[in-house]
C-alpha cells in the first residue's frame, strides 16, 4: 500500500490532470483514465492485470451509454470466450 504522503501527491496530481484536460465534473473518468487507474491499483496491490475482456467491454459499456443514457441498462452481456463480450437484449 502506499504511504498516505504518496497517496495525497497522487490526489494533487489527479486534481492538476483533471484541470489541465478541462475535466471538471469528478465524475467524468474517461475509459482510457479508469484503465491507467486499474493499472495503478493492480500495481499497487501487487494484483494481476485486469482481463482484457473486462476492460473491453467496458469500453463498450460506456460508448453505448454515451450514444443513448436512456435505453443502454437494456443490454446484456454474455462472455463467449476469453477475448469476446457479446450484447444481447433484454426483455425487461
Amino acid at each position: 500500500m502506499p504511504t498516505e504522503e504518496q497517496m495525497r501527491e497522487e490526489i494533487k496530481a489527479d486534481i492538476e490532470m483533471r484541470l489541465q484536460r478541462k475535466i471538471f465534473d469528478r465524475h467524468q473518468l474517461k475509459i482510457p483514465m479508469v484503465r491507467e487507474y486499474f493499472k495503478m491499483l493492480d500495481r499497487d496491490a501487487n494484483l494481476e492485470p485486469a482481463p482484457t475482456n473486462l476492460l473491453d467491454l467496458m469500453d463498450d459499456v460506456a460508448e453505448v451509454r454515451r450514444q443513448n443514457p436512456i435505453t443502454y441498462k437494456k443490454i446484456n452481456y454474455k462472455l463467449v470466450d476469453d477475448k469476446f463480450v457479446v450484447a444481447e437484449n433484454s426483455e425487461s
